[in-house]
């Protein structure tokens, strides 16, 4: 089991990668938003396999104004995995002009596959900007049929997807985290 406790001061900014290809685990991000002005990315990007089960807590509390906070994380499951993720943003009274996004997405390829992703929003104060979304399905079949009628294969246009569908995270992450990103996709597709 992974805590990761994050506290965040005045004008102080972090981005947090969170990248998980192999084996199950249990993972708990709880990030306060303290001080005036500060700033929290979360990027995760998560591919199960096998019997892999992972899950994931994100719990961020803005307390400070003028706080920003955005949690992106996609995750594919494959053969007979699990995942589960949840997410919880508060804004106490006073976190005047806060601005969060929280957003969690699954990409099933096997029918074994299962996800949960479910955020939530807990705000005590007005004048704020707070969002969030979450997606649960397989490939767009009509992706792989446009793919597949300029040729590329059925296994090679989800390959193709795949990535496509990482590329918003690894855009974002810090370098070092980038090519294992990169390393990994290039080892489970051959790209």
């Amino acid at each position: 089991m992974q805590n990761i406790q994050i506290n965040l001061a005045e004008n102080q900014e972090k981005i947090l990668p969170l990248i998980w290809t192999e084996g199950s685990e249990e993972i708990t991000v709880n990030a306060i938003l303290e001080g005036r002005g500060s700033r929290l990315s979360i990027l995760g990007a998560v591919f199960l396999s096998n019997s892999d089960q992972v899950k994931i807590n994100v719990n961020i509390d803005h307390i400070g104004e003028n706080t920003f906070s955005d949690t992106l994380i996609k995750s594919v499951l494959t053969d007979n995995s699990v995942g589960n993720f949840y997410g919880l943003v508060r804004i106490k009274k006073g976190a005047k002009n806060t601005n969060t996004f929280f957003r969690e997405d699954a990409l099933l390829l096997s029918k074994q596959a299962k996800a949960e992703a479910i955020p939530s929003l807990e705000i005590d104060e007005n004048e704020v900007k707070a969002g969030h979304a979450s997606t649960v399905g397989p490939v767009d079949s009509e992706q792989v049929f446009y793919l597949t009628s300029k040729g590329i294969a059925q296994e090679e246009a989800k390959k193709l997807i795949v990535q496509g569908y990482f590329h918003s995270i690894s855009d974002q992450l810090p370098e070092k985290e980038k090519e294992k990103l990169s390393t990994f996709l290039s080892k489970q597709f051959k790209i």
